[in-house]
C-alpha cells in the first residue's frame, strides 16, 4: 500500500515541479533531474500523512475468510 501511494504522490509532485520549471523557462536536463529527485523525497512525508489519514479504512481480507474485526 505504501509503495502505491508513494508512486502516485511522486508522480503528482513531479508533474507540478516540471510544469513550474518549464513555466519559469528553465529547460535543462540537470534541472529536470533535480525536480525528479526532489519530488521523490518530498513524496515520503506526503505518503506518511495519507496513510495515517486512511488508518483503519483499508482492510485486507482473504477470500472465504471471516471478516476482520478491530477491537
Amino acid at each position: 500500500m505504501m509503495m502505491a501511494v508513494h508512486s502516485l504522490a511522486t508522480t503528482v509532485l513531479m508533474g507540478i515541479g516540471l510544469v513550474a520549471v518549464l513555466g519559469a523557462g528553465l529547460v535543462d536536463g540537470y534541472v529536470f533531474l533535480a525536480v525528479i529527485a526532489l519530488a521523490f523525497v518530498a513524496a515520503l512525508p506526503v505518503t506518511w500523512i495519507v496513510l495515517r489519514k486512511l488508518g483503519g479504512a483499508v482492510v485486507i481480507q482473504d477470500e472465504g475468510a471471516a471478516p476482520l474485526r478491530r477491537p
